[in-house]
């Protein structure tokens, strides 16, 4: 089969982007269409979209939305791979390179540093064969809440689940709450549906802290979690009793049973992160719809021995963090960019 790709204009090509959306996503196309190209405060997204010559239909899209990355307290634009789709029909490496080729050459034409992508392992060939280098793996970690659904693939008989779960769970429970019993006189914890301005200032204090820091502020909060279209994401706020600031917050969002963490901040990574995922465990044994918590990350390993001490425990896991950067790239700043102890990146730093 022939295909030819085709620059995507926002005005023109709204109607040919929709229906490949539609295969992947399904729902509330039309507010995420406005939600990404006419609210973003951020510069647009560049696409293209693939066209099959024969039936002259659109079979498959790419876009690169550009992110500022501070690398040792310098700014750096990021093209992040997302909305990568192309029709089962046409699911072969070919159509998938053609797009992936054209993403990479934005680099000669836009000013932008490197590019990043999280392929699964079914998208993952395109991306290595023009160019991208593995940063490392996706690592994805679950908090049981209560076992019995879990329990239930493995029990035949739901009564025995109810009876093997009841002492997981109280085990679990009774730790999390001593554990949250040494450190809660010291916060307290709220839910907000929008980021405020106590988000800045946590931002602004924290930004130096690591070599590799996501430029985030309010209003890129609010687009991100608040104002996307169909997932009712929420702030889950940490506050230091003895200062009045924000201490940290986490955004989640309940789909499945499941409680996804998308997004993490803390003043103090070592002293406020497990008082904050106690009291979000807290609440979410609250929620009848919640089984578990799920967290995906990739980045410095030290935030993993806290999560496996709160009784996360690792899971299989199929996707990648990739990296194409600039030929003219300086090699200190390619070694720190490689660096994956340098990073802290969440679920909602990855897509969109």
């Amino acid at each position: 089969m022939a295909y030819e790709l085709i620059e995507f204009d926002k005005v023109k090509d709204k109607n040919r982007i929709i229906p490949i959306w539609k295969e992947a996503m399904g729902s509330h196309l039309d507010r995420r269409y406005e939600w990404i190209y006419n609210t973003l405060p951020l510069t647009r997204p560049t696409t293209v979209l693939l066209k099959n010559i024969e039936s002259n239909r659109i079979v498959g899209c790419g876009s690169i939305l550009q992110k500022i990355f501070f690398i040792d307290n310098k700014p750096f634009t990021v093209g992040i791979c997302v909305d990568f789709f192309v029709n089962a029909e046409h699911r072969t490496l070919g159509p998938a390179v053609m797009i992936q080729r054209w993403i990479t050459s934005l680099l000669q034409a836009y000013p932008i540093d490197f590019l990043f992508a999280f392929p699964n392992q079914m998208a993952l060939s395109a991306f290595i064969r023009v160019g991208y280098k593995k940063l490392g793996t996706v690592e994805t970690f679950v908090k049981l809440l209560k076992a019995e659904e879990k329990l239930k693939q493995y029990v035949k008989y739901s009564f025995l689940s109810k009876i093997i779960a009841f002492p997981v769970n109280k085990i679990e429970w009774i730790v999390d709450y001593f554990r949250l019993l040494a450190v809660g006189k010291k916060y307290t914890a709220e839910i907000c549906h929008e980021p405020d301005d106590r988000f800045n200032t946590l931002i602004s204090s924290t930004i130096n802290r690591s070599p590799i820091f996501l430029e985030k502020n309010r209003e890129i909060l609010k687009w991100r979690f608040s104002d996307t279209p169909g997932t009712d994401n929420k702030f889950f706020c940490l506050t230091d009793i003895s200062t009045g600031k924000l201490a940290g917050y986490l955004v989640y969002s309940i789909e499945n049973r499941v409680a996804y963490i998308q997004d993490l901040l803390l003043q103090d990574m070592d002293a406020d992160l497990k008082p904050l995922i106690l009291f979000f465990s807290k609440e979410m044994r609250k929620e009848e719809n919640v089984n578990s918590i799920r967290i995906c990350y990739i980045g410095n390993s030290h935030i993993l021995k806290n999560l496996k001490e709160l009784f996360f425990v690792k899971r299989t896991n199929d996707r990648y963090c990739l990296v194409y950067t600039r030929k003219d790239m300086p090699e200190d700043v390619k070694n720190t960019i490689f660096s994956l102890d340098k990073w802290f990146l969440l679920e909602g730093d990855m897509d969109i």
